[in-house]
């Protein structure tokens, strides 16, 4: 399956889990949608430098930080989703 912008495949659960979810830490990533940690790092990566994700400091665990849609580019991300769902 051809994603726009070059993404991995990857993105698509993350992104779905994103949306549905609100937030989440690259750990809860992970263990949601069993996905090997260099997936996921790179599909956080991906989704960083194409601005459709941003990242904030979680406020219970200043360690960590915490993942979610940047709403500004939610229409780029609901035409991704949709482009996954049509090629499955």
């Amino acid at each position: 399956m051809d994603l726009p912008y070059n993404l991995p495949e990857q993105t698509v659960p993350l992104l779905q889990y994103l949306m549905n979810g609100g937030s989440a830490s690259q750990k809860e990533l992970i263990d949601s949608l069993n996905l090997p940690l260099r997936s996921i790092r790179y599909a956080i990566r991906r989704l960083k430098e194409e601005s459709m994700i941003i990242a904030k400091p979680d406020l219970l665990d200043m360690r960590s930080l915490k993942y979610e849609i940047n709403s500004k580019e939610l229409p780029k991300i609901e035409m991704i989703l949709s482009t996954a769902k049509s090629a499955a």
